[in-house]
């Protein structure tokens, strides 16, 4: 079936829409390595794990939505930045739970995502309808995305 030049041109504007967000998250995730030496994935596994508690890699993997291969390079990276620690269960050695350390708590902390509080403040205006309808099209767009990108 034949797309009209409307869908192309409507296709279009996401696709710039998009380009602008990943835009300026890139622009904000290399102002937090320049500023506190880690990157935006970095933070938000680190964010995580303080949130949840003690989660293993999966639980983390699953509440910031990147592979488990993906979260455990991170998870790498920020113990030996001494932001983390793993422990192996003594009843399961298979189960390795994550904790963040002193410093990840200051990091967390003090490394606010100038991004994630600009997008807060600019959302506070919009009722929560409104608010609800941008996050449930953004993540429909990421299924369908998702969706025609794997195979």
């Amino acid at each position: 079936m034949a797309r009209s030049k409307q869908e192309d041109t409507e296709a279009l504007r996401i696709f710039d829409a998009l380009r602008q967000i990943i835009r300026v998250t890139d622009i904000d995730s290399r102002r937090l390595v320049s500023e506190f030496q880690i990157t935006a994935p970095q933070l938000h596994c680190l964010r995580a794990v303080d949130r949840l508690g003690s989660p293993i890699g999966s639980e983390i993997a699953a509440d910031v939505h990147l592979s488990p291969s993906t979260v455990v390079g991170i998870l790498d990276r920020l113990e030996a930045k001494g932001l983390i620690n793993r422990e192996r269960s003594t009843k399961d050695r298979r189960r390795v739970s994550v904790s963040v350390t002193e410093a990840g708590h200051r990091l967390v902390e003090n490394a606010p995502s100038s991004l994630l509080y600009s997008l807060s403040s600019a959302l506070e205006g919009l009722p929560k309808t409104r608010k609800a309808t941008i996050a449930h099209s953004l993540e429909e767009l990421s299924r369908l995305i998702s969706n025609n990108t794997n195979p």
